[in-house]
């Protein structure tokens, strides 16, 4: 019996080591699927959250091409204008080609290559954009699909770091908005940054000069390095330069000249020349427009400064 006893014993052992053994394997396999549920969550929202700011920058800069677009449709019914008159007035005098051309005909080209360059650098934007919110939202996708796959995993008590996609999208949006920094300011992220410069602009275009130039001058201030600092600095002289304020405008352009990355350098030395054409220094004007042609010879203002040169 002893025996007996003995082995019955041991039976009961093995049974309750392999019991022990398949439930403690078994809370592992559920605390691990939890966790991983949980990151996966949390991977969806921050997603979510990046693909909803990617297309506000999307839909931002598409509205900021239109209103490109809708100014160089002006500049071009302004040169038509222009010409027209030119010709009417050449009529008159009986003189085949006026001995100038008209120096505004000359700057509102100048402005149209401006623009052209700003809108078609903005379309490369939205396309890399385009790429990238593709990119994440096939990644959403994933996520979701793996979400799906394990919908039935138990789930514990939702924290804050746990909530939903959708809950916890909503979460981050309020806690940015309502983010300050010590001097109460609201941070200016990428798309705010590209919003209030797309809305300076539209200050310019609009004829309001003075506001437009202080919007400028708080997008250097912000980030002298940024996207759009070295176009802001060229903006404001051409704010400067539309109020016929030429010597204010030179001392606006040359500060393009210091920023390290710019695109604008070559457009401002054009409205530098054209500055001093307006106040009556044609000498310095020449010089500079022969300056462009020989320092940015690639330049699609080439054209403008040679028409400057053979009409001036």
């Amino acid at each position: 019996m002893n025996k007996i006893t003995h082995i019955i014993l041991f039976s009961l052992g093995l049974v309750l080591l392999v019991s022990c053994s398949s439930t403690d394997p078994q809370k592992d396999i559920v605390a691990e699927n939890q966790k991983k549920l949980t990151s996966q969550v949390k991977d969806l929202a921050d997603e979510v959250v990046r693909l909803g700011s990617l297309q506000d920058d999307i839909t931002q800069l598409k509205f900021q091409i239109t209103v490109l677009d809708t100014q160089l449709v002006r500049y071009e019914e302004k040169i038509a204008e222009y010409e027209k008159k030119a010709e009417l007035e050449s009529q008159k005098s009986n003189v085949s080609e006026p001995k100038e051309k008209d120096p505004e005909i000359i700057n509102l080209r100048g402005n149209i290559y401006v623009l052209s360059r700003e809108t078609e650098a903005l379309k490369e934007t939205v396309n890399s954009l385009v790429e990238s919110k593709d990119s994440l939202q096939a990644k959403v996708s994933t996520i979701n699909a793996s979400l799906a796959k394990n919908k039935q995993s138990p789930v514990m008590a939702k924290r804050d770091d746990e909530m939903t996609p959708p809950a916890r999208f909503e979460a981050i949006k309020t806690q940015k908005q309502t983010t300050k920094t010590t001097d109460e300011l609201p941070i200016l992220t990428i798309s705010d940054y590209r919003q209030r410069y797309s809305s300076a602009l539209t200050l310019y275009f609009q004829n309001n000069f003075n506001p437009a130039i202080l919007e400028f001058q708080k997008l250097i201030a912000h980030d002298p390095k940024g996207e759009f600092a070295d176009n802001s600095q060229y903006w404001i002289g051409e704010c400067y330069y539309s109020m016929e304020m030429y010597d204010k405008a030179i001392q606006a352009f040359e500060k393009v000249f210091t920023f390290e990355e710019n695109n604008k350098s070559d457009h401002a030395m054009f409205k530098i020349a054209m500055s001093y054409h307006m106040t009556g220094q044609k000498v310095k004007a020449r010089a500079l427009m022969t300056q462009l042609l020989t320092k940015y010879p690639d330049s699609e203002m080439e054209k403008q400064a040679k028409e400057y040169l053979s009409t001036q």
